[in-house]
């Protein structure tokens, strides 16, 4: 098989770069024939790379947060022909770390019947509508999801799919994205809410539940990779570049949130 990994790392995010692919090649499908299309803003980077034979450095402007993030589909898109070379594609978020070695028997390859592969968040994993997570729902988005639609936590980390069905995936989100853009909205979870809405609309696969977690909920749960804990590389507004004074009105919101979050699942554990 052929696989084509896609990674973006523009700014602050170049530092993860290194440990991800040094446990990528020893973990994701390590038997399989592995592509590396690396999208970063940094020449030092791309220098480097040249003599790498699996590794295609792209340049890539950093367009500021979120357009990091909910452009990522056009990014996929500037190669899309040479992602249809390709059995398989997938994207890892930048801070993905793998940690025990994947093969089709522990995620088994996409399908023509199920030609996607998605991932859903560790604590919503078992949700069947947006109760416990939120999705978008301006009905003037592409990416609107209407109250009691059945929906599942797809997180923006890990997806994948046969090559033509990952690059079908990129062209239509590309497209819905900008529709959103020409009317000046941007979805509650950027790229992640869109990809939520398009899993409506196909039959995918999902990766197993506790294989790919975020650090800060891996204890207990043996996982086969992890999302580094971002809190340790300066939180995340820091690695968006984000000003000082909107980091910690940022950080406020969260704590905000995380609190609300745990009254909720509390409220609900003891009424069910």
């Amino acid at each position: 098989m052929k696989i084509a990994v896609l990674y973006i790392c523009t700014g602050h995010y170049t530092i993860f770069w290194k440990d991800f692919y040094r446990t990528a090649e020893k973990c994701f499908y390590p038997r399989e024939q592995k592509h590396y299309f690396l999208f970063t803003d940094n020449n030092d980077l791309i220098a480097s790379l040249k003599e790498n034979d699996n590794v295609t450095p792209c340049f890539q402007v950093k367009s500021g947060w979120p357009y990091d993030t909910l452009l990522r589909f056009n990014i996929f898109c500037t190669v899309q022909d040479r992602l249809l070379q390709y059995d398989f594609c997938y994207y890892c978020n930048a801070n993905m770390l793998f940690l025990k070695q994947i093969d089709e028997t522990v995620i088994p390859f996409p399908t023509l019947e199920k030609s996607l592969l998605l991932w859903r968040h560790t604590l919503v994993y078992h949700d069947e509508d947006a109760s416990g997570f939120t999705v978008e729902r301006n009905p003037e988005s592409s990416a609107y999801i209407a109250e009691g639609e059945k929906c599942h936590p797809y997180g923006g980390g890990f997806f994948g799919g046969t090559s033509e069905a990952f690059v079908r995936m990129s062209r239509i989100l590309r497209d819905n994205i900008a529709a959103d853009l020409e009317k000046n909205i941007i979805a509650v979870w950027h790229d992640e809410s869109h990809v939520q809405k398009y899993a409506l609309s196909v039959s995918c696969m999902e990766v197993p539940e506790n294989t790919f977690v975020s650090e800060e909920y891996a204890e207990g749960r043996n996982p086969y990779a992890i999302f580094l804990d971002k809190s340790h590389f300066g939180g995340n507004d820091k690695l968006r570049g984000l000003p000082f004074a909107v980091r910690v009105r940022n950080g406020v919101v969260r704590f905000v949130n995380r609190v609300c979050n745990k009254i909720y699942r509390m409220t609900k554990k003891k009424g069910e």
